[in-house]
C-alpha cells in the first residue's frame, strides 16, 4: 500500500504543475472568460505573474522527487505512475479531437461522443 501511495504524492504534485500552466495558457488565451475569483487584481500581469509563480513553485515541488533528493522513492512507484499515466493516456486518446475552445465547447465535446456511440451501434 505504501507504493500506491508513494506513486499517487508524485502524481498530486505533476497535477499541481499542469493546473498551475493551464492558469497561464487560460488567462493568456481566454482573458474575457468569466471567472469566480479573481487572481492578480484587475490587470493581466498580475495573473500571469501568479500563475508564473505556482508553476515555479510546484516544479520545485516535484524537483523533490528526483533520486538523490530528499523525497526520493524507490523504482516501485514509478512503476506504478508510469503505468498509471499509461492508463491515462488510452483513455486520452479515446477523447474526439477537432472541439475548438468556446462556451459551448463541453456541449460539443458531448455531440461528438454521442456520435461516435451511434455510428458504432
Amino acid at each position: 500500500m505504501g507504493w500506491l501511495v508513494d506513486s499517487s504524492s508524485v502524481s498530486i504534485v505533476i497535477t499541481y504543475l499542469l493546473v498551475s500552466a493551464v492558469f497561464i495558457v487560460l488567462r493568456r488565451r481566454e482573458p474575457q472568460m468569466e471567472r469566480p475569483l479573481r487572481v492578480g487584481g484587475r490587470s493581466a500581469a498580475g495573473g500571469i505573474a501568479v500563475g508564473v509563480a505556482a508553476v515555479i513553485t510546484t516544479a520545485c515541488l516535484l524537483a523533490l522527487y528526483v533520486p538523490g533528493m530528499p523525497a526520493m522513492l524507490d523504482v516501485q512507484p514509478y512503476v506504478i505512475l508510469g503505468l498509471w499515466w499509461l492508463l491515462g493516456m488510452v483513455f486520452l486518446v479515446r477523447v474526439p479531437g477537432g472541439v475548438a475552445p468556446g462556451k459551448d465547447a463541453e456541449e460539443r465535446l458531448l455531440e461528438r461522443l454521442a456520435e461516435r456511440r451511434s455510428s458504432a451501434s
